[in-house]
């Protein structure tokens, strides 16, 4: 293999790549859409299962399968003349399904399910905050704590219109799919797409700028291959350098189409989660004044107990004031079974404050 044949092989498969994901992405972009609504009981009992059953089977079927070609380089190697490289083979693939193995037990494990854990985007908070509404005394997760995972989320809703994990703050990007939303015509969604992107490579060098490195490596693998074939002759540099305009701009309009595609797709995400945003926002304002007012309520019972429990208390020696004139034998047995009966009941009273 020549010098520049490499860096030219690197970039015709990069911009393939980029090819497939953008178009791809431009005919998923129309059918962008909010996840269908569900009640955050059912969130959690679809994110145990999948936790609990689903990752690690299909975890336990990819590290099997790579165990087994691990084995059969083990295998392979006895009696070998190539044992040494057979043996290394083997070795990768067992580290491979090892880390593939313990990457899976460690998301299955990581948080342990928990309510607290899973409200983390705007539509799984907004569940979690009807969750509270319609049982504020024993909340799933407190409005207050969902209220603060929310503005983590919002800060780096960048990152999130790209799909990209992570929590990385991204202002000049937020601001510029903030202004995005109030495009009209095609014209503007056009440049705000074009725009989106180069915001994104900006804020994001490799996991959104590599288009950009693998058109540079195209470029760079296009023009070694010209000064190879050039032979400075005037009629054959006109064609050669013909040639090569033509391969560059293949590259650059492969890169001007991937982004436009990837800023629109990002765009139209955005416009799903400033809406999923806003209806997070009303229903934790809704949670906040269902917890409130249970803790009223609650206060209320409290200080009725409170009340209850001291007139409790006084009954007994109202009744033996009322009846201490009267020596009757019926009516000491009556004192003596209502103060028991009252102490019974003062007990419980305290019991439940």
């Amino acid at each position: 293999m020549d010098f520049w044949e490499l860096p030219l092989l690197i970039g015709l498969m990069g911009l393939f790549f980029q090819l497939c994901i953008g178009i791809a992405q431009l005919c998923t972009a129309q059918s962008i859409k909010a996840p269908r609504p569900m009640d955050f009981s059912e969130i959690r009992s679809r994110d145990l299962d999948f936790r609990g059953i689903i990752a690690p089977a299909m975890a336990a079927l990819f590290s099997g399968v790579l165990v087994s070609v691990s084995a059969s380089y083990f295998y392979d190697s006895i009696g070998s003349d190539h044992s040494r490289a057979l043996q290394v083979w083997g070795m990768i693939f067992f580290a491979a399904a090892t880390i593939t193995l313990g990457a899976t037990l460690h998301y299955s494990l990581k948080d342990g399910g928990s309510a607290e854990g899973l409200a983390r985007n705007p539509h799984t908070i907004e569940a979690a905050a009807r969750e509270v509404v319609r049982n504020p005394e024993e909340p799933p997760v407190p409005s207050a704590r969902l209220s603060k995972q929310l503005d983590q989320w919002e800060a780096s809703i960048g990152c999130r219109a790209l799909q990209f994990s992570g929590n990385h703050a991204t202002p000049a990007l937020n601001s510029r799919l903030e202004s995005s939303l109030h495009d009209r015509t095609f014209v503007q969604a056009l440049l705000s797409s074009w725009s989106i992107y180069w915001f994104a490579c900006a804020a994001f060098k490799i996991r959104a700028g590599w288009p950009v490195l693998m058109c540079v490596t195209y470029i760079v693998g296009v023009t070694l291959l010209a000064l190879e074939e050039a032979d400075f002759r005037i009629d054959n540099a006109v064609h050669i350098l013909l040639t090569f305009s033509a391969l560059v701009g293949v590259g650059i309009i492969i890169l001007a189409f991937y982004a436009l595609a990837r800023g629109n797709y990002a765009r139209r995400w955005h416009a799903v989660n400033v809406e999923g945003l806003r209806a997070a926002r009303s229903a934790i304002a809704e949670s906040t004044a269902a917890e409130r007012d249970a803790t009223e309520r609650h206060a209320a019972r409290m200080k009725a107990l409170d009340t209850l429990c001291r007139l409790i208390e006084h009954t007994p020696n109202i009744i033996h004031a009322d009846l201490q004139f009267d020596n009757s034998a019926s009516a000491g047995i009556g004192i003596r079974t209502g103060s028991r009966l009252l102490g019974k009941i003062r007990n419980a009273v305290r019991r439940n404050m």
